[in-house]
């Protein structure tokens, strides 16, 4: 059984947030000095964008989006509640009668989520609320299936076939 890497919560979180804000090197004026009321765990600071900076709209449902999957990807209960939805999709598959049922051995959901680039603005109508997203995918999912192929059955039934075309 494979292994999962495990992350860093920020180095996983920082490739949902804007790259120009993480790649920022703090500078001496930014951090405050070790007495300072700023330096409380409870003072929080917002950091100003620069004008080189632009303005990534879709970043924060990316970070929230990432913040709800490091839980979901990280933890077995999920991964074993996503097998056993598979599972049970899997079984419904009608199968050739050579064929035993398909078994789900290994699942590996990775550590990579969509990211959604660009969003349009929202519209409704009498139908619902629309959207466009513009997503994309760089990541991985493996999924190993197991069955059994009973080649007995399909040698009974070719020579079923053979005596229905005799002529005698």
């Amino acid at each position: 059984m494979k292994q999962k890497m495990l992350l860093d919560y920020n180095v996983y979180m920082a490739k949902y947030i804007n790259p120009q804000a993480t790649q920022r090197s703090p500078t001496a004026t930014d951090s405050p000095g070790p007495q300072s009321p700023e330096s409380s765990p409870k003072t929080t600071r917002k950091v100003r964008r620069t004008s080189e900076e632009p303005a990534e709209p879709e970043a924060w449902v990316n970070a929230f989006v990432g913040r709800i999957f490091w839980d979901f990807l990280g933890e077995k209960y999920w991964a074993d509640v996503v097998s056993k939805k598979i599972q049970m999709k899997l079984s419904k598959i009608r199968l050739p009668y050579v064929m035993n049922e398909l078994t789900l051995t290994e699942l590996d959901m990775g550590f990579s989520i969509p990211k959604i680039l660009h969003a349009s603005k929202p519209s409704v109508d009498h139908q619902g609320l629309w959207f466009d997203l513009e997503v994309s995918y760089t990541g991985s999912f493996l999924m190993t299936l197991q069955t059994k192929m009973n080649l007995a059955r399909l040698g009974k039934e070719g020579e079923g076939l053979g005596d229905h075309g005799k002529e005698g």
